[in-house]
């Protein structure tokens, strides 16, 4: 460790922002702590905290949910999802370069992750090689946008051949949107449930404010309609 400061080298492995996190948060934060707000909340979350989430995926990326069947308000949702989702020995793809938790919630919840390699001229998911690999146990595929480690953003041509990718082939989607709201000046984070026929099948988390470890995820995912 002491010489990668003494090189100066980059850090890419678990993100730690720089940031400490908008004061007000931490404001609001121990101003509830302090009037009494330590009980336990819902299971689900609080109302209006659901109702709040809604409205800023709403606002964000045009996608209507319903607050009270289709938003979660967790401490925690990568295992909690593949667990909901796989039966054991399932497949899982998912797109290198990748986090390293996400073998291990697959692993967690006894399926097998299969591992799908990134085009370096494109820049982008292999897909070719990820059709390849879909087999008759294949259930869910897991993307990260922007990456981690990768740092990439996803622009619409690419979610929309990803759409395709996963609709035509029934998965489900497991869309890590941690990053969403760090993005390079002139870049825009789009919900990989934004391109038509992705939501009914994408379970989203994220979480935001650069509070790691006092954060709140949010996880989401859209139920039948009609």
């Amino acid at each position: 460790m002491s010489r990668a400061v003494d090189c100066g080298a980059v850090k890419l492995g678990q993100g730690f922002p720089e940031e400490p996190g908008p004061v007000q948060l931490m404001e609001a934060a121990c101003a509830a702590i302090v009037s009494g707000a330590t009980q336990c909340p819902p299971t689900l979350g609080l109302p209006a905290l659901r109702e709040v989430i809604a409205g800023h995926q709403a606002a964000s990326y045009g996608i209507e949910l319903d607050p009270a069947r289709e938003i979660v308000v967790t401490v925690g949702a990568s295992e909690g999802i593949t667990a909901a989702l796989l039966e054991p020995g399932d497949e899982v793809l998912i797109l290198e370069p990748f986090y390293d938790l996400c073998p291990a919630a697959v692993r967690f919840a006894r399926g097998a992750a299969v591992l799908v390699p990134w085009e370096l001229v494109s820049g982008g998911p292999d897909l070719v090689a990820a059709a390849a690999v879909v087999s008759r146990r294949t259930r869910a595929v897991i993307v990260n946008t922007p990456g981690n480690p990768s740092g990439r953003v996803w622009d619409e041509s690419l979610l929309d051949q990803f759409a395709r990718f996963a609709v035509v082939r029934d998965l489900a989607v497991i869309s890590d949107e941690v990053y969403g709201p760090i993005v390079f000046d002139g870049h825009r984070h789009q919900c990989v449930a934004s391109p038509s026929g992705t939501a009914p099948r994408t379970f989203t988390f994220a979480k935001s404010a650069a509070t790691t470890q006092a954060g709140i995820d949010r996880m989401q995912g859209a139920g039948p309609r009609g």
